[in-house]
């Protein structure tokens, strides 16, 4: 939010939207959900409301939708929902701390965020257009520090391979679902490419 990866998150979103409609050919073939998240991971309810809301999931061990539906729609229906989001949710997160941590250093949610996704679009397919700018260090999809002492080593090629499984699952989980995952990573810390990278290089 400092560094306005945020704000130019969410440009690029809108922009993305622009894209896309032209290629699917108006706004009643395209269908938008929307998923945040921090140390827990919000879901918008977008669809069949006169007024956005969002849904807080804390338990992150097992994800769920706490409703059957509202968190998908076509986006000529959720076109004005999704402006009034994107108008609020920048400046809901500048003033939004974690336990007692600053906005800055929040845990990251990541893992889960995209299990939920996953959850909302499983029966239709698609494209999940995820955004990150830390490591993803809380909840399922926490990543290990590295031990990089190892780097200029003969070992040095482990830093080049996953820590743990648990993105190549995911991804594969995703491909079940014929869903594919676009990843925009922008950090000023060092984050773990080769693990998390699994999740665009398997679902293509």
């Amino acid at each position: 939010i400092r560094d306005g990866l945020f704000d130019l998150s969410v440009r690029a979103v809108r922009e993305c939207f622009e894209v896309l409609l032209e290629r699917v050919g108006g706004k009643d073939n395209l269908w938008v959900g929307l998923v945040t998240f921090d140390s827990a991971v919000h879901l918008h309810l977008i669809a069949n409301v006169r007024q956005p809301s969002m849904h807080v999931i804390s338990d992150l061990e097992s994800p769920f939708l706490p409703r059957p539906n509202g968190y998908f729609g076509k986006y000529q229906d959720v076109e004005h929902i999704l402006d009034s989001i994107f108008e609020s949710i920048p400046d809901y997160f500048a003033s939004r701390t974690i336990d007692g941590c600053t906005k800055l250093t929040s845990p990251c949610a990541f893992g889960s965020a995209i299990s939920i996704a996953q959850l909302i679009i499983k029966d239709y397919g698609g494209y999940i257009h995820a955004f990150l700018s830390s490591m993803p260090s809380h909840g399922p999809g926490k990543i290990l520090a590295r031990d990089m002492k190892i780097k200029n080593t003969e070992r040095e090629n482990q830093l080049l391979r996953p820590n743990g499984s648990i993105y190549t699952n995911l991804a594969n989980v995703l491909l079940q679902s014929k869903i594919s995952l676009n990843l925009f990573v922008c950090a000023n810390t060092y984050v773990d490419m080769a693990t998390i990278g699994s999740l665009s290089t398997v679902t293509g």
